[in-house]
């Protein structure tokens, strides 16, 4: 089994999703118990990518990083820094899982 860079990546993001409301001084809010739940369900998919890679755990992955992108504008976030951090976040996820998701790559990962 091959592992792909996209998964490590993708762990790497949910663990400071995870970890960035006490970095970013937001951790009672609305705000902080999104970043927690995405970035559980990012670590959790990578994981689960890196043991047994499927196509559908990039297509999660890419509604995930679609809820970060527009949850500041849905949730309402008060603090400047905490809607860059989702949605920064959420653009680099979503690439990364577009990008894995393309025929040629699943291919070549699974080879």
């Amino acid at each position: 089994m091959r592992q792909r860079w996209e998964d490590w990546i993708n762990f790497a993001f949910g663990i400071w999703l995870f970890l960035s409301p006490w970095f970013l001084n937001y951790t009672l809010s609305g705000e902080a118990w999104n970043a927690h739940i995405t970035g559980i369900a990012f670590v959790v998919f990578a994981l689960w990518a890196l043991s047994a890679p499927r196509p559908w755990e990039e297509w999660i992955n890419t509604v995930i990083s679609v809820w970060l992108i527009i949850s500041p504008w849905i949730i309402g976030f008060s603090s400047p820094a905490v809607p860059w951090n989702s949605v920064i976040v959420g653009v680099i996820v979503l690439v990364i899982s577009l990008e894995a998701t393309r025929p040629s790559r699943q291919s070549h990962a699974m080879a």
